[in-house]
């Protein structure tokens, strides 16, 4: 079965014509695939090889353009595509009785979908499939059109071949990129897994209770890892001490900084002597000896309660103001006037005391919540871009109420924070950790 190519690809014009030629380059096949049982007509061929002739120059008088039953083109593909050779392409004539499609038809189509080659259908009656073949860039007309339509329709597709295959080409090499990007993701998704495991094993796996004083924590992440940290510890018979930190930023930079205060924090830790100054200072210091690079600052609230007096002595490291939450629903917000951790390594941290009453609770959090409840919008309005709020003030002296037990508190917490609008997409880092009396 010989193949035939069309005339090689030249700037100068055809011996015995009057027009310049047109052709697309590379070693291009035109082959004629007849339904089961059918015979192409010599002479319609002959006129669309002279066509073709017209359209890309001289053609060698014995050539022909090669008829493959569609039943055995699949036989016939490595030979197809090795006379096409290198920057060429085989262009399919297929022809259609009465519009109707075999087996073999579909799996010929398969193929050209594959490997993005071009055909023309010839076919008297539309096929069934027409509007797929028309998507896939193939062109339908008639076997009873002029030669010389079907030989400009040819030439059209050729030229076109070219860049389709260089499409190709860059198609393959983004598909190659987007694979080894994926699989890089994919690895750095399972190491963030692993850091977040490790990250929470910095937390305590229970807070402490300790006669009539209780703790609680509501702690939410905005990503796999954490730029919050918080821990609550017995210090004797009748005293609690505890610590919620916020590195800032959040994601990963915020989230090694957190392993760097659990770190400190052990270090400056002094059960027996246990005063929230100090171990901001203590801490401080390290972070500030520490720090690598610029950017690495964190906020912190100490505090330890005497569950005797039930008076608690805070410290605060630029942190925002806890706040009691008084049975009446007002709240009160401490201050604490300590700056940033790991900015100045002689930074000292006053101390307040705040004596909790019966039924009212301390409230220490992360400022993720001046983001978490956004402002009301009017339905069908979009949202604008967040700004910080004081809303979550009010929700706290709703939400824990002294009726309402803690845990049942932060759980409504929760809640509510699920339903704020975009709160698929957290802003920020939300701890909050919650002291209540009875």
């Amino acid at each position: 079965m010989p193949l035939v190519p069309l005339p090689p690809s030249s700037s100068s014009r055809g011996q015995g014509s009057g027009r310049s030629q047109r052709k697309p380059s590379g070693g291009h096949r035109i082959i004629f695939v007849s339904a089961s049982d059918d015979h192409h007509d010599e002479e319609w061929l002959s006129a669309l090889r002279q066509a073709v002739s017209t359209e890309y120059g001289q053609i060698d008088p014995s050539a022909a353009v090669p008829e493959i039953d569609v039943a055995h083109v699949t036989d016939h593909w490595a030979e197809i595509e090795k006379a096409a050779g290198a920057g060429g392409c085989p262009l399919f004539l297929i022809r259609l009785d009465d519009g109707k499609l075999i087996s073999a038809h579909y799996h010929l189509i398969d193929l050209l979908v594959e490997r993005r080659l071009p055909a023309i259908f010839l076919s008297e009656a539309r096929p069934s499939c027409a509007g797929t073949l028309l998507a896939e860039g193939h062109v339908i007309c008639s076997p009873t059109d002029q030669p010389s339509l079907l030989a400009a329709r040819i030439r059209a597709l050729l030229t076109r071949q070219k860049c389709v295959d260089r499409l190709g080409s860059e198609l393959k090499l983004a598909l190659r990129y987007h694979s080894g990007l994926n699989g890089a993701m994919v690895k750095l998704q399972e190491e963030l897994q692993i850091a977040a495991m490790i990250q929470r094993q910095l937390l305590p796996a229970s807070l402490p209770e300790l006669d009539d004083v209780r703790m609680g924590v509501l702690f939410r992440p905005c990503s796999t890892v954490s730029g919050d940290i918080y821990d609550a510890f017995a210090l004797d018979d009748h005293r609690l001490g505890f610590i919620v930190a916020d590195a800032v930023g959040h994601g990963v930079p915020a989230a090694l900084m957190t392993i760097d205060i659990s770190r400190c924090l052990k270090s400056a830790l002094d059960r027996n002597q246990f005063e929230p100054g100090k171990i901001l200072e203590r801490l401080n210091s390290d972070l500030a000896m520490h720090r690598e690079f610029d950017g690495r600052f964190a906020t912190a609230i100490c505090g330890v309660i005497d569950t005797d007096t039930h008076v608690v002595r805070l410290a605060g490291a630029g942190h925002p103001p806890p706040v009691v939450l008084h049975p009446d629903g007002s709240v009160r917000a401490i201050e604490t006037t300590g700056g940033l951790l790991g900015v100045f390594p002689d930074e000292t941290y006053p101390e307040v005391s705040v004596e909790l009453k019966d039924r009212e609770r301390l409230l220490v959090y992360t400022d993720g919540f001046e983001m978490a409840f956004p402002e009301a919008v009017a339905e069908g309005c979009i949202p604008e871009v967040r700004s910080p709020s004081t809303r979550y003030l009010s929700r706290f002296s709703t939400l824990f109420h002294p009726d309402t037990p803690l845990k049942m508190a932060l759980e409504h917490l929760a809640d509510s924070l699920d339903e704020q609008a975009g709160s698929l997409n957290q802003a920020d880092d939300l701890t909050a950790f919650c002291i209540a009396s009875s």
